[in-house]
């Protein structure tokens, strides 16, 4: 069967989606199109690639990107995004969306109106860069003079592309809200306020999905984690191994 696929951001808990993906793929189901946000849109654009889900793991654990502090210009954004972009260079075989091998939609903010921009032309790498930059955090990128920061700042569950598309919509949601806790650290509350900032939206298109899965051992992760992988990928798969319903799939559209 094939579904289309929508995939959140979550910084690092994104790596959930490799397991999720490894898993739809053993049960049978194979992804026609991909949309998302931030690092579901990067993982996704390795898939679109023809990159199975255990060749994006092996790639992730070699080279062990981290989000880093930018120490040259730290007055303009805190973080770096470089050790990614590296990742995304030296290994990604399509430069363009329009040779990847499956039709890929990635959601970034337009930093001038506040509204969601659906990028599926040209440049990759430049909109995957685009997708993932938290404002403050890291900075926006100018794309046809026009910048661009998170997607899931203005809706981290993108399945618009695939409304009225003819095939069953599975969405994969990385960030299940934790419980309150007024003495977990600054990273922490600053994650766990973004979510819950994002959580209206996600909980209006979480409702138009054929499928939704949302991980709940994530709930004990946070944005940025190093080496933490294949805990992040076991995951995905064993939530949509053990937990999930795909029975919902085979009723008709």
């Amino acid at each position: 069967m094939k579904c289309n696929l929508v995939l959140s951001g979550g910084g690092t808990r994104g790596y959930a989606h490799i397991g999720v993906a490894k898993a739809l793929l053993e049960k049978g189901i194979e992804i026609n199109a991909i949309s998302g946000s931030s690092s579901g849109a990067i993982i996704g654009a390795f898939l679109c690639d023809g990159f199975h889900p255990s060749d994006i793991e092996e790639i992730l654990i070699k080279y062990e990107p981290e989000i880093g502090i930018n120490y040259s210009r730290f007055w303009e954004n805190i973080l770096s995004f470089d050790s990614y972009t590296k990742v995304l260079k030296a290994n990604l075989r399509s430069k363009t969306f329009e040779t990847l091998q499956k039709p890929l939609h990635v959601c970034a903010t337009n930093m001038n109106t506040g509204l969601q921009v659906m990028l599926n032309k040209g440049d990759l790498h430049e909109v995957l860069i685009a997708t993932a930059a938290i404002p403050v955090l890291l900075p926006a990128r100018n794309i046809n003079e026009v910048p661009y920061a998170d997607g899931g700042l203005s809706n981290n569950l993108p399945i618009e592309p695939f409304i009225n598309g003819g095939y069953k919509i599975i969405g994969v949601h990385a960030n299940p809200i934790s419980d309150f806790d007024p003495s977990a650290g600054m990273i922490h509350r600053l994650d766990r306020s973004l979510h819950l900032l994002m959580r209206n939206n996600v909980s209006h298109n979480m409702k138009r999905c054929d499928l939704f899965i949302e991980p709940q051992e994530l709930k004990s992760h946070h944005l940025f984690e190093s080496k933490k992988t294949k805990e992040l990928v076991q995951i995905g798969y064993d939530c949509v191994m053990n937990t999930v319903d795909l029975s919902t799939l085979n009723a008709e559209l």
